[in-house]
């Protein structure tokens, strides 16, 4: 296995309605994946895996952007409605079809749409370490 130095990625962010059913499912089930691609090459993928819990909302007002939230949410951070999860890490997995050229040739990655296999990383939350579980091959 390798391990990587990926202090920034041990935990997201993100702000939603405290009456949204996400809010609800989020409250009753802690365990989330967000998965994103690539809009150009849709082959490439990365999904975050990790425990949500929301935030106290003398920190969740921390994340207030005046700008950009006021839209969503008219009586501001204190008003009621304003809830920010945060999104401990735990697994980050990355699908692409060009994983081989960022490890080398002795990296061996199926670098085919149909057969790719994910690099997964996992999290050791006592050390905040970021090791390549999978495959085994690196």
């Amino acid at each position: 296995s390798t391990t990587a130095g990926l202090t920034d990625l041990n935990a997201i962010y993100f702000n939603t309605r405290t009456s949204a059913r996400k809010t609800r499912e989020l409250l009753s089930n802690k365990y989330v994946t967000l998965a994103f691609y690539n809009k150009s090459n849709p082959s490439n993928q990365v999904s975050l895996r990790g425990i949500a819990a929301p935030l106290p909302i003398t920190k969740a007002a921390m994340f207030w952007n005046e700008k950009k939230d006021r839209v969503w949410f008219k009586d501001g951070p204190f008003g009621g409605n304003y809830t920010v999860f945060k999104v401990d890490l735990m697994h980050i997995d990355i699908l692409s079809m060009s994983l081989t050229k960022y490890f080398g040739n002795d990296a061996k990655f199926p670098e085919n749409e149909k057969t790719a296999t994910p690099m997964i990383l996992t999290r050791n939350t006592e050390t905040d370490e970021w090791t390549i579980s999978h495959p085994s091959n690196i």
